[in-house]
């Protein structure tokens, strides 16, 4: 408790929880982050689930690094965002399912484009990328796409519960 206390003692932090501006520029730089990566990774998974067959699967190769750096300006605004109430937010089990979610859309979306060979197609020409093929989409990947939608639904959701829970509903604290 006392690295989160030192944590929410940051000067940025303290300019996050005081400022008039703090809080909500992180926040539109999250929003931000949170649309490219969904806006990429929600494309992918309902192509692999069928929907626009004539756009090809190996395209989205060269849209995944917007995804991943959608990513890490979600992370640096996140960790920002967490700096300033982390006290309460390391308790708020909203933000523990959000954060468990997070993890596992980021492992999905890895394995999904280790699936699809993406590094491979991202490194190569556009004749090399040609001669290699559309991907299999296999029933592993559709699954792993409904999966991906699953996660990153009840990240954002839970993302939004956060301001709404009470600290009578942290974990180890009764609802009633």
């Amino acid at each position: 408790m006392q690295f989160l206390e030192w944590l929410q003692g940051w000067p940025i932090s303290i300019w996050i929880q005081e400022s008039e501006w703090g809080f909500p520029v992180f926040l539109a730089f999250h929003s931000i982050g949170l649309a490219a990566v969904l806006g990429v990774l929600v494309m992918l998974d309902v192509r692999i689930l069928g929907f626009a067959k004539t756009f090809p699967v190996s395209s989205f190769s060269k849209l995944m690094s917007w995804a991943w750096a959608g990513f890490v300006v979600n992370a640096v605004s996140g960790i920002m965002l967490f700096a300033a109430d982390a006290t309460r937010l390391s308790m708020n089990w909203a933000f523990i399912l959000k954060m468990t979610c997070v993890v596992l859309g980021v492992i999905t979306a890895w394995m999904m484009s280790r699936q699809l060979n993406f590094p491979a197609y991202s490194h190569a020409s556009d004749a090399e990328a040609d001669a290699m093929g559309e991907p299999v989409l296999t029933k592993s990947l559709r699954y792993l796409s409904i999966a991906s939608l699953v996660i990153w639904t009840m990240a954002i959701v839970s993302g939004r519960l956060i301001a709404y829970i009470n600290d009578s509903f942290a974990l180890g604290g009764s609802a009633f």
